[in-house]
């Protein structure tokens, strides 16, 4: 064998790596074909689990001083100043008619977009980031009582409890936000 710089090159092994991680690439390819997944930021509001695909969340923040701005639905909690950008910051607990109770430490906004709403919600607490397979996500049950149904895209259960993924395109949609932010 020809020696380069002192170290021997053995072809045999090279091509056995090589072929390898061809084969590995391979099966990665079949395991995302598999099944697609969704990537989620699951938070709690009124107790229970909720989540939101990441690619309509912006940025994470702890609760900043929120200045009320009057004759707004009690659920628009006023507006924050995000590095000079005025932002709205809403209570989904209260769009939703849930119990809204006081905000802990671990309360955080996490500031979300579509089109051109840019809005921050408030959470009670940020759980976790998750990728879970689209095919997990079961429709939303017809009895669900309180929330309105448009504004869940579906449910994952647990091993105790049920994670709700909300519709963020349909709740910066909604009628209640396009009246409020007099778009509509």
């Amino acid at each position: 064998m020809p020696k380069t710089n002192d170290k021997e090159y053995d072809t045999t092994k090279i091509l056995e790596q090589m072929k390898a991680e061809y084969w590995k690439g391979l099966a990665e390819e079949v395991e995302e074909e598999k099944g697609e997944t969704v990537q989620l930021i699951t938070f709690r509001i009124a107790n229970e689990l909720y989540g939101i695909e990441t690619g309509y969340s912006k940025e994470v923040l702890k609760v900043p001083k929120i200045a009320r701005v009057p004759h707004t639905p009690e659920w628009i909690l006023g507006v924050i100043n995000l590095r000079g950008s005025i932002v709205s910051v809403i209570d989904l607990r209260l769009l939703f008619g849930l119990t809204a109770s006081e905000l802990g430490p671990s309360a955080r906004v996490v500031t979300v977009s579509f089109g051109e709403t840019y809005t921050g919600i408030v959470v009670e607490s940020i759980v976790d980031i998750v990728n879970i397979p689209k095919d997990s996500i079961k429709p939303t049950l017809e009895t669900l009582g309180g929330i309105e149904k448009d504004f869940i895209r579906g449910q994952i259960p647990q091993e105790k409890e049920i994670l709700i993924i909300l519709d963020i395109e349909a709740i910066l949609k909604s009628r209640e936000m396009e009246e409020s932010y007099g778009k509509g």
